[in-house]
C-alpha cells in the first residue's frame, strides 16, 4: 500500500509541476529557472555538507584543517558560480 501512495504522489508531484510550467510565460520562466537552480544547488551542497561533517571531525584531523578545508571549497563554489 505504501508503494501505491508513493508512486501516485511522485506522479501527482509531476503533473503539477509540468501544469505549472506550461502556465507560465517564456520570460517569467527563464527568471524564475535561474533562481530555482541556484536554490536547488545551495540545498544540495548544504545537505551533503551537512551529512560529512560530523564524519570529518571523527576522522582525527585538526578541526582548523577541516575549517580550512570547508571554507575553501565553499569559496571555490561561490567563485565558479559567479564565473558563470
Amino acid at each position: 500500500m505504501t508503494l501505491t501512495y508513493i508512486i501516485a504522489a511522485t506522479f501527482l508531484g509531476g503533473v503539477v509541476s509540468v501544469a505549472l510550467a506550461a502556465a507560465l510565460s517564456q520570460p517569467l520562466l527563464t527568471l524564475i529557472v535561474r533562481h530555482l537552480v541556484s536554490l536547488s544547488t545551495g540545498v544540495l551542497l548544504g545537505t551533503a555538507l551537512l551529512h560529512v561533517l560530523p564524519e570529518a571531525f571523527e576522522s582525527g584531523r585538526p578541526p582548523q584543517a577541516l575549517f580550512l578545508t570547508l571554507l575553501g571549497g565553499l569559496m571555490f563554489f561561490f567563485l565558479l558560480e559567479k564565473a558563470e
